[in-house]
């Protein structure tokens, strides 16, 4: 037995690999080259990652390799503290399974990477949901304004003293211009009588309800009726439409009206104080239901609210200005 150990001993001497086969019972005393090299590669490693992955590389190759015993120690002690660091976020797994793809963790690193993926992909997903929303809403809201203010910025336009100083249409102010020449859709005019001309334009503001109450989709739709002289000067505008007033209040207040007749003296004050915003000079006041006819500078303007009825008309809403006084045939440009 003796004499088996020593041939052993001055075979492994002898030897490159730093063993032979037959000589298993011994361990050699001193680490091949290639064994030390591998060692090497793990104490030179630049990061933690590095290190492991080589560590892991050297057990997995050399299970019984020279330094195999104090790697093994290292890597037990040391890979669970480290996949403790990375598994917090999914940078911190791909940098797991990219040093250890066959680590003691691989397989949890892999369920965390994929749900976390998935959360993410759900998130950027929840993310585009809520920016779709967050625009429908301010679409929405812009309509509800759009609609609410519609009826009020034609009266204000429509009360310009320059529309009214005797200048034919064509020259009217650019505000109203705007809104009744350019926009859609375009006025129709009917034939010329001897004395006067009709024309109208008809407009339908959508909207849509949120708040509380009956939810869905409204509109404020008008007629904008123009009676022209036979010079094309305007002697009376008006704006008439269904209900219009409560629909207008309807959308600024996002509410679904319960009581059209509150509705349309809430309307009537909101147009008051627009005018006065807007710096219309007018004499005169509304009653309790908001009807009234005010002076102006060049024309007067009547407010007449519908009433809720059976009869033909009853719930159309009226606003109308009207040509204080006829111009002299001179005063057109």
């Amino acid at each position: 037995m003796a004499r088996r150990g020593l041939w052993c001993l001055i075979a492994w001497g002898l030897s490159v690999g730093g063993g032979l086969t037959g000589c298993h019972a011994a361990k050699p005393i001193v680490a091949s080259t290639a064994d030390y090299g591998d060692y090497r590669r793990v104490r030179t490693a630049a990061t933690l990652d590095e290190r492991l992955a080589r560590a892991n590389h050297y057990l997995e190759a050399r299970p019984d390799g020279w330094y195999a015993p104090r790697l093994r120690r290292y890597f037990e002690r040391a890979e669970p503290l480290y996949y403790k660091v990375r598994r917090q976020n999914a940078p911190g797994l791909t940098a797991y399974l990219a040093a250890l793809p066959h680590g003691p963790h691989a397989e949890d690193a892999l369920r965390r990477l994929s749900a976390l993926r998935l959360e993410k992909n759900r998130g950027e997903v929840a993310a585009e949901v809520l920016a779709d929303a967050s625009t429908r809403i301010r679409a929405q809201k812009a309509r509800r304004r759009e609609a609410a203010r519609a009826l009020i910025g034609w009266a204000i336009d429509m009360l310009d003293p320059e529309l009214w100083d005797g200048r034919d249409l064509a020259a009217a102010p650019g505000a109203f211009q705007v809104r009744y020449e350019l926009a859609l859709p375009a006025p129709v005019c009917g034939p010329s009588e001897e004395a006067h001309q009709l024309c109208f334009k008809t407009l339908e503001l959508p909207y849509r309800l949120t708040g509380a109450g009956r939810q869905g989709p409204r509109s404020v739709a008008f007629a904008m009726e123009a009676l022209l002289d036979r010079r094309r000067r305007p002697e009376v505008l008006r704006l008439r439409g269904y209900r219009a007033f409560v629909r207008a209040e309807e959308a600024a207040q996002n509410v679904a009206v319960n009581d059209p007749a509150s509705a349309r003296r809430a309307f009537v004050d909101r147009l008051g104080r627009a005018l006065l915003t807007a710096g219309r000079i007018c004499n005169g006041s509304f009653d309790a239901q908001g009807r009234g006819q005010l002076d102006c500078e060049g024309a007067s303007l009547t407010v007449a609210p519908g009433q809720s009825g059976s009869d033909v008309g009853a719930d159309e809403d009226l606003i109308e200005v009207r040509r204080r006084q006829a111009p002299t045939e001179e005063a057109s440009p």
